[in-house]
């Protein structure tokens, strides 16, 4: 299965023979077979023709509308969550307070292992007392997790140690005017930011997508409590994936100089990047919105090839030890998650060795 990224502006995506083409002004940018796309990505000025909308909803391709900096705007899909069996047991499952607490827990374990692990994998060849530091902190709100017998103290737990792994990442950068002093998200006012912002955008938009298609509702979730609009579930299922895979991918893609300062740039009056994909309601102060960080076309480019490359490496998965791509690892928790809620066995979070 395979996702297409379209980023020329003025682009047009039709379809001819069995295959979606992508072209501006009569020229053939790129093509790719319909069969086996998971996923359309359409960011800024693309136009989508009628018959390859069609093709693609007749099919089950999930379509995803961005701004020209990666902002989620919207997507068009069948509405493939036909399985009122497994709907109605997620709804009433959902409604015990019991459930919801270890289903919260059990989601915040496997982000917390993966922070830790991310810092620890670092330390290890690189020695700072900064992410030490961090992983000391990390490791204690991971052995209190089971003391944790309200939502409000989990949640408590896991902002103390986001704030200490955020408080450590900038260690974790290497390359020249790459300088993070914080998560700042509403607008990302650094090109660090920016990265991780479109980062956890494109993994909770494919994260959707998986819920929809396994057929679970993406509006009901556990640890974060269900909001209007909001896509709880599927916030709730890219926590565990976030460390390993964006923020590893934005440190891989800095430390590397693929994304370097130069592909960013500050307009203003523009549409910037903002991270509708954590739990994060106010705007962060500090930033005048007048002028906003603007990622270049080709930066864009180079990071949605760089988070491909990530979700396409292999790792081992499960009692067996498969050996699956961090994409369909995402789709193998979502049909665990399913299971769980169907047969009451305890939700296991995906655990990256170090």
């Amino acid at each position: 299965m395979t996702v297409l990224y379209v980023t020329e502006p003025g682009a047009l995506v039709s379809r001819t023979s069995g295959r979606l083409v992508v072209s501006k002004r009569k020229v053939v940018l790129d093509e790719v077979p319909l069969d086996g796309l998971e996923q359309l990505v359409l960011l800024g000025n693309v136009q989508l023709t009628h018959a390859a909308t069609r093709a693609l909803l007749e099919q089950g391709t999930d379509i995803a509308l961005l701004t020209g900096g990666g902002r989620f705007l919207g997507r068009i899909g069948q509405g493939r969550g036909r399985n009122i069996a497994l709907r109605r047991a997620q709804f009433r499952r959902l409604e015990e307070e019991a459930t919801v607490l270890d289903l919260s827990r059990r989601f915040i374990q496997g982000k917390l292992h993966h922070l830790r692990m991310h810092l620890g994998r670092v330390q290890r060849n690189r020695p700072d007392p900064a992410l030490a530091r961090a992983a000391t902190m990390i490791r204690r709100a991971e052995e209190r997790l089971p003391e944790a017998a309200r939502h409000d103290q989990l949640l408590g737990l896991e902002g103390t140690a986001s704030a200490a792994y955020f408080g450590a990442f900038g260690s974790l950068l290497r390359a020249p005017g790459m300088v993070f002093t914080g998560r700042r998200r509403r607008p990302p006012p650094d090109p660090v930011n920016v990265l991780l912002s479109f980062g956890y955008t494109l993994l909770g938009n494919l994260m959707h997508s998986h819920v929809e298609t396994v057929g679970l509702d993406p509006y009901l979730g556990a640890l974060h409590r269900p909001e209007h609009g909001r896509p709880s579930l599927a916030l709730d299922l890219i926590e565990e994936f976030r460390p390993i895979i964006v923020d590893m991918a934005v440190v891989r893609a800095i430390n590397t100089r693929t994304i370097v300062p130069a592909d960013f740039h500050r307009e203003e009056g523009v549409d910037a990047v903002e991270d509708s994909w954590e739990d994060e309601e106010r705007r962060d102060e500090g930033e005048a919105p007048a002028r906003r960080l603007v990622f270049g076309a080709l930066g864009v480019r180079k990071w949605l090839a760089a988070y491909e490359r990530r979700l396409d490496e292999r790792t081992r998965y499960g009692p067996e030890g498969l050996r699956l791509t961090y994409r369909q690892i995402m789709r193998e928790q979502v049909h665990a998650l399913a299971r769980s809620l169907e047969d009451g066995m305890p939700y296991v979070p995906f655990r990256l060795e170090a």
